[in-house]
């Protein structure tokens, strides 16, 4: 893929907005190392992130090659072999190896990494490049950064990376577990660009046609490479790491992480709060968006039967807040005052009504859970998993309490708006 075209710096689109991109390079290919000291001349002293995975996988090897070539390198590598967690602690361990004297951030690893040293360069003002390790989650190159405090999921606006490069030997060698996590989180795209369809019907949100152009067109790229990403055949692999990064350079075109996500990710967020929260095991996030972006598929395509003259506002405050407290006990105040400051459980009855001829056309446009389901079986994905991980009873309450987790409308705030919520959380097939 030609990214060229992609990175100005600003212009003016055909949807009326100015898009800008401050992303100056990306390469994925053979021999990506190789462009590191090209892109980060100028820059001398540098601080190089990863964890003790990712420092092996390839950021020995950049460290060594930054050297040879003359830069000052620091490490601030995490100890962890297990997932790093994007949280407090987390950035005082990079702000004790970080001083002034330190002109640009490195980042080698996944999605944590990435939003951990974009966070980092923006917080003190440098230019960050980031080496990608495993094609496994769409945010590289994103203008936020998914951080966790108090226990909470936030996206926050960061700088993008200047920089983006992937090896695709290194990509080809990932494990299997983050090639699945990326295919999952780009078949979460049929959810979250048909969300972003109602967003804009249902509340006047601004969608720019070629943005959301591109993102159907690398979800279709990777739909139709599955089983060669599977075999870690290294054209599908390649395809499946440029629709990744496209679709991060697309929302940060936009400034919203529209492109990217809907209400398949919100039911994601709330399995990754609750396991933080409960102190229980979780999917990866892309293997999280993938399982639930079937889930929210089914409830999209149940959606399409009812007759929106029983729709009706059902909003039982009492046993809602009693839910959240049970979940989430240290943080079901602040949830609630979010969602009560955004209006989320007003009744909004007559808006769904009114638009309901163009909810069925959108809600009609994405391929159903059949083809959904076998995509994601070829995979690798089995929702025997999802259930043998979560539980029942805790995916149904996810249904029911995703929606909290953000203030964002997607297709849980219509399916809460017509009053059917509770029975669909109660009855859905998971």
């Amino acid at each position: 893929m030609d990214f060229s075209s992609m990175l100005r710096p600003e212009f003016r689109c055909a949807c009326g907005q100015i898009h800008r991109c401050d992303t100056r390079a990306i390469y994925v290919g053979k021999n990506a190392l190789s462009k590191l000291p090209e892109y980060l001349s100028g820059y001398k002293r540098l601080l190089v992130v990863s964890d003790l995975n990712t420092r092996a996988a390839c950021g020995e090897a950049a460290v060594k090659i930054l050297t040879e070539n003359g830069f000052e390198v620091r490490e601030a590598c995490f100890p962890q072999i297990e997932h790093v967690e994007p949280d407090e602690e987390a950035i005082a361990f990079l702000e004790a190896r970080m001083d002034e004297r330190i002109e640009a951030v490195v980042g080698v690893g996944g999605g944590v990494i990435n939003d951990l040293t974009k966070y980092l360069a923006h917080a003190h003002g440098v230019p960050n490049l980031y080496v990608c390790t495993a094609p496994s989650m769409d945010g590289i190159a994103t203008n936020t950064s998914v951080l966790t405090q108090k226990g909470l999921k936030f996206t926050i606006p960061q700088q993008v990376p200047r920089w983006i490069i992937a090896d695709i030997d290194v990509l080809c060698s990932a494990p299997m577990v983050c090639i699945r996590a990326g295919l999952g989180d780009v078949l979460g795209k049929y959810s979250a660009l048909s969300d972003w369809k109602l967003a804009k019907l249902l509340t006047g949100e601004a969608l720019c046609e070629p943005v959301y152009n591109w993102v159907d067109e690398g979800l279709r790229a990777v739909a139709e490479n599955i089983d060669g990403c599977m075999r870690r055949e290294p054209e599908a692999i390649g395809i499946l790491a440029e629709s990744l990064i496209l679709i991060g350079v697309a929302a940060g075109y936009v400034l919203v992480s529209r492109p990217g996500s809907g209400a398949e990710h919100l039911l994601a967020h709330y399995f990754e709060i609750y396991g933080q929260v409960h102190h229980e095991p979780y999917f990866s996030h892309g293997e999280n968006v993938g399982h639930c972006s079937l889930i929210v598929e089914r409830l999209r395509k149940r959606l399409l039967t009812e007759d929106p003259a029983a729709f009706a506002h059902r909003f039982d405050r009492e046993k809602w807040e009693a839910g959240l407290r049970r979940r989430f006990p240290a943080m079901a105040d602040d949830i609630i005052a979010m969602q009560d400051k955004a209006g989320t459980h007003e009744d909004h009855v007559c808006s769904i009504v009114e638009a309901w001829p163009e909810i069925r056309a959108i809600l009609s446009e994405t391929p159903g859970p059949e083809v959904l389901g076998d995509q994601l079986r070829r995979a690798g994905f089995d929702p025997a998993d999802f259930r043998a991980l979560y539980g029942e009873e805790n995916i149904r309450a996810g249904v029911r309490y995703c929606n909290d987790m953000k203030v964002k409308h997607t297709l849980i705030q219509v399916i809460e708006d017509a009053g059917l919520l509770e029975r669909y959380a109660a009855e859905i097939e998971i």
